[in-house]
């Protein structure tokens, strides 16, 4: 499986600055963008964590972060059209915090500056706007949809791209990231079948956050995967289709939040997430009553709960 993962080990160059980790019940320090704008480092835990349990506060801590916040209260435009995906479809509505959640903490861990994450975060907001134009019957059809249905639902990048064109507050690079976000690095995606030379780097960060929430959510015609599923698919499959960077930074640090987190396993038993090896982070070290297992390996994890 590769090194493992400490419990108390602590990453001094994480986004979490001088905080573990590993242990669940952790006294947590705050990261900074800048001096006034702090995000505490047990409030990205707790949200991550009611993510990975499908915890129904989540999105309710996600909006009130303090960069999505500013975010929100400095672009009235983004908080409008926000709202108009809330009030349109619950499950786009989550899917766009959450995106924009996971995108924040991947530009922050590339190195982003404040104003690049912001912008990042604004992308994640509104990189599904498009679906406003999608009929709801369509959108939450739990039938198989039909070619000409499939073809409706991905023309939301270009819809999305035309809804935001001239909002006050978005340049380039979030347009960008809204239209190009289903494209993918071996030309299979869409609307374009852009290569890696076409893509920005904003619409990189969303298409993984994208994914990994995607994969990881119920919707009304599909069951959620396990956030392990996940990982293995990115490990597997991801680098041929996303950024190589953002793939290596993403595996090396989402897994962690994991860590001190109940599972179900296949074979009944409920047990917790007490270590992750970097280099195979889709197969959790996890303690049950009978004592250590790898899961995925002995055990498959069904859920987090």
């Amino acid at each position: 499986m590769g090194e493992i993962i400490k419990l108390n080990e602590s990453d001094e160059n994480d986004l979490c600055r001088g905080i573990s980790f590993y242990s669940f019940t952790e006294d947590f320090s705050e990261i900074r963008f800048q001096k006034k704008s702090r995000l505490s480092g047990k409030e990205i835990k707790i949200i991550v964590q009611a993510l990975a349990a499908g915890k129904d506060f989540a999105q309710k801590k996600i909006i009130n972060a303090v960069l999505i916040k500013k975010v929100l209260e400095e672009n009235p435009d983004v908080k409008m059209a926000v709202d108009e995906i809330k009030n349109y479809d619950e499950y786009t509505y989550k899917h766009s915090l959450n995106t924009a959640f996971y995108a924040m903490l991947i530009a922050k861990w590339l190195k982003f500056s404040e104003k690049q994450v912001k912008e990042i975060i604004c992308a994640g907001l509104l990189h599904d706007i498009g679906k406003l134009k999608i009929p709801l019957d369509v959108l939450n059809k739990k039938e198989k949809i039909t070619d000409y249905e499939y073809g409706l639902i991905k023309n939301h990048t270009i819809y999305g791209f035309n809804l935001i064109r001239n909002m006050k507050g978005i340049n380039n690079s979030i347009r960008q990231a809204v239209l190009l976000h289903h494209e993918r690095m071996d030309k299979s995606g869409y609307p374009f079948k852009s290569g890696l030379s076409d893509i920005n780097a904003y619409a990189k960060i969303i298409a993984v956050a994208d994914v990994y929430d995607a994969m990881c959510s119920d919707r009304v015609y599909k069951k959620r995967k396990s956030h392990f599923e996940a990982f293995r698919m990115f490990k597997n499959e991801g680098h041929e289709i996303f950024d190589a960077k953002i793939l290596k930074v993403f595996l090396s640090r989402m897994p962690k939040f994991l860590i001190g987190m109940d599972v179900l396993l296949s074979d009944g038993e409920i047990g917790t997430i007490c270590e992750i090896s970097p280099d195979s982070p889709e197969y959790p070290l996890i303690k049950t009553s009978h004592g250590l297992i790898a899961a995925g390996v002995d055990a498959a994890v069904l859920k987090i709960i």
